[in-house]
């Protein structure tokens, strides 16, 4: 997989190659990049279909459960408003820091 510049691509389209003026760029996958909202990633079939299966299985295995906590937290967070609202439950004060 590579990220190419829109300029970069343009040119690779017209001609087929990508000048050889240009120094290439080394990734340091130490370093944070970013990239602009229209910039192109350019993958093999091979490298999108092991993205597309990686995540497939991750949420087969981790969908489920993960679904599940989010059932009980709004639960949870429907019991402890019902208890607010019925005083019940109150505000704590906010301690002060010595």
């Amino acid at each position: 997989m590579e990220l190419v510049k829109d300029e970069v691509l343009d040119k690779y389209k017209e001609t087929g190659k990508i000048s050889s003026k240009a120094e290439p760029i080394k990734y340091d996958p130490s370093k944070k990049y970013k990239w602009e909202h229209n910039d192109t990633f350019v993958m093999s079939g091979t490298d999108f279909g092991a993205i597309m299966n990686g995540l497939a299985t991750f949420l087969h295995i981790y969908g489920p459960p993960v679904k599940l906590a989010e059932q009980a937290f709004e639960a949870a967070q429907n019991a402890l408003k019902t208890a607010v609202e019925g005083g019940v439950a109150v505000e704590m004060p906010e301690e002060s820091k010595k």
